[in-house]
């Protein structure tokens, strides 16, 4: 029996069903969402563990600070420098992965327009394509750089 719970095949819009776009969608941003997420998760863990053992969070501790204030102000904003710096090189993974993505699934988007042009040799539009994926990266890595330096002021400084 088959149940098209999730449509593999066929790309809905969703002018014409936010349901149906929804169901479409949620296999691909799965194959997209879960390998990097399992990185990351990893990361961040690593980055608290280390974080939670600095001499200042024993100091802030002892001190009689309630661990929600010691953890939620000072701890995170420390640890979440590494896990930014390294979602933000993970971009790229995910644009070049959208392109193999879009062509599992059978999506319309820039990856589908660049192998079309590929297959018909319209070099313009691939340095196009390409062009556009390169400058989203870099302005993605930009706002990483600018969130790296509001979360830790150590950073603004220059020696």
């Amino acid at each position: 029996m088959n149940i098209p719970i999730f449509p593999s095949s066929r790309y809905v819009n969703p002018n014409d069903s936010i349901y149906g776009w929804l169901m479409t969608m949620t296999l691909p941003a799965l194959a997209l969402a879960l390998p990097l997420s399992a990185q990351m998760t990893r990361i961040v863990r690593t980055s608290m563990v280390e974080e939670l053992d600095r001499d200042y969070v024993r100091t802030a501790r002892g001190g009689g600070l309630p661990p929600f204030v010691v953890v939620g102000r000072n701890v995170m904003r420390n640890a979440l420098i590494n896990p930014l710096n390294v979602l933000g090189l993970r971009i790229g993974y995910l644009l070049g992965g959208a392109v193999v993505i879009e062509q599992m699934f059978n999506l319309p988007g820039m990856g589908q327009l660049m192998i079309e042009a590929v297959k018909n040799n319209e070099p313009a539009i691939v340095q196009g394509v390409v062009l556009t994926i390169a400058l989203g990266f870099v302005v993605i890595n930009l706002i990483v750089d600018i969130l790296s330096l509001l979360a830790n002021p150590r950073l603004r400084t220059s020696h």
